[in-house]
């Protein structure tokens, strides 16, 4: 009887141990479902910044290519020939900084203006046509990428066309700046409760595998042939847009139209709407707020800035340190971009949240970020090999936390009808900011190759104790109020209770 007994708990603990593991699978596979239902514009996202980090290692051999083909006239030694002395490359070098340095401004500056009218429109007609029309300009620019890979000896300015085409609609400021907005304003069912984090996870990923296709791409095939591919994307993520987002956008739009901000615009000139939505951004960022709410909406801006100044900088001149010092070829380059994304975009979307789950604060979160990316740029400036530099991994794992920290932060401050304008303010503060590291660090680099190529690198290294001030001081604030602690809300709850007393 006894071992009868023994036999069935044998097989009672089996089953047990099936039902747990067909449970954790089944709950596993609809949370997998679930979040695939959840997804609008996150493909898009993902593709968009896959081809980007294709396109921006690729873009700058291009250039330095171009540049060889201008002072020396020949091509077949610019990446096999080793004993090039620094004499002969300081030109090459310096033509391609200073190229995409230009590169950089054509594409930023007409991209700010319209961004701000996209993000003014986006409240009022189709978000879809908003997120549909920068795609429009970066086919076009596409299409001039592949006639100057066909004829690589035509002027090396002739590239900046591409620059101004994407420029003149919207830039990447402007798609970026109009899927945040977009997502932010979603249904709260379309929602999880990391979104930013998410948004910022598919960026990375995208940046991963863009950056180890890049290296793969540009030695085994044709600079036309990538600019083909990424051309092939990008009418893809247009054609996706012009399918997903069909039925999403209807009911944004009647959502701005019982908001009132429909009835007030179709009576203003094109001028008024620029002052009016100009105006509505100030507002957002220098109105007065309950317990210091507007000096911590600045020193998160500020911050934001700031770090993303010295991160711009950083890349900007990455791929031409890593050329000049270690030699490197754009295949380790890539791969080397690709593990630092790959790296960054798993902690952003598994490890983030858990520490946040654990009580970490967005605040800490972000602190732990601007010191690993000091402590990483650092360790890259005084690296004396190749091999050395790779550890600096270990520290650019964290290098999306401050970004997504800060993301956070400002969300967390503003009120649910102001999101899509902070988010507005971000998306173009990084085109200016990006721009102004472009010039300011390609414009320096060069000069440092005489004495100390790592200089830029410590440099920024150093600076990054700004940002982080700015963020003590955040902390500051928040401990000094008091009253949102003991009504347990946060600002932007505030800022929404009051909005619905007023109506």
């Amino acid at each position: 009887m006894e071992s009868e007994l023994l036999a069935q708990s044998c097989e009672v603990v089996p089953n047990n141990r099936n039902r747990r593991k067909r449970m954790r699978v089944s709950n596993f596979s609809e949370a997998v479902k679930r979040f695939l239902l959840q997804m609008t514009i996150e493909p898009a996202i993902f593709l968009y910044t896959f081809t980007s980090y294709v396109h921006f290692p690729v873009l700058q051999a291009f250039i330095y290519e171009k540049a060889y083909i201008t002072i020396y006239k020949n091509a077949s030694d610019v990446w096999s020939d080793k004993e090039h002395s620094t004499e002969d490359t300081l030109p090459v070098q310096t033509l391609a900084n200073h190229t995409f340095l230009l590169s950089t401004v054509c594409l930023l500056l007409p991209s700010l203006f319209v961004t701000a009218v996209c993000g003014s429109l986006s409240d009022i007609h189709s978000r879809k046509r908003i997120l549909l029309f920068p795609f429009i300009g970066l086919i076009l620019s596409d299409i001039n990428y592949i006639i100057q890979s066909i004829c690589m000896k035509m002027n090396i300015y002739l590239i900046l066309l591409s620059d101004i085409l994407f420029g003149l609609f919207g830039g990447f400021s402007s798609i970026l700046g109009t899927m945040f907005s977009f997502c932010a304003r979603l249904p709260a069912e379309n929602r999880n409760s990391c979104h930013i984090a998410t948004i910022e996870a598919f960026i990375g990923f995208g940046g991963t595998l863009g950056f180890i296709a890049a290296g793969l791409l540009h030695r085994s095939c044709s600079y036309l042939i990538i600019f083909s591919i990424n051309t092939a994307i990008h009418v893809v993520i247009l054609a996706y847009l012009c399918l997903r987002i069909a039925k999403h956008h209807d009911q944004i739009t009647a959502e701005a139209s019982e908001n009132g901000h429909h009835a007030s615009f179709v009576t203003l000139t094109i001028i008024q709407k620029f002052a009016y939505h100009f105006k509505q951004l100030y507002q957002t960022v220098f109105k007065r707020r309950t317990d210091h709410g507007r000096c911590r909406i600045i020193l998160s801006l500020v911050a934001f800035c700031l770090s993303y100044f010295l991160s711009s900088g950083a890349q900007s001149i990455m791929f031409y340190y890593f050329k000049h010092k270690f030699d490197w070829m754009i295949t380790e380059y890539g791969f080397f971009r690709g593990v630092y994304y790959g790296a960054g975009s798993f902690m952003v979307l598994l490890i983030y949240p858990q520490l946040k789950a654990k009580g970490l604060s967005d605040l800490i979160l972000a602190t732990i970020g601007l010191i690993a990316r000091s402590l990483g740029c650092l360790c890259l400036g005084l690296s004396p090999n190749g091999w050395i530099a790779c550890i600096t991994l270990i520290f650019f794992m964290f290098n999306r936390f401050n970004a997504t920290g800060l993301r956070f932060i400002l969300s967390d401050e503003t009120a649910v009808h102001e999101q899509g304008k902070i988010f507005a303010i971000v998306a173009m503060a990084e085109a200016i900011i990006g721009m102004l590291a472009s010039i300011v660090f390609n414009s320096l680099f060069p000069i440092t190759l005489t004495f100390y190529s790592g200089f830029c690198h410590i440099l920024i290294s150093l600076l990054f104790i700004m940002p982080l001030m700015c963020v003590f001081m955040i902390s500051r604030f928040r401990k000094s109020s008091t009253t949102s602690r003991k009504d347990g809300t946060t600002n932007g709850e505030n800022e929404n209770i009051s909005a619905k007393e007023e109506e």
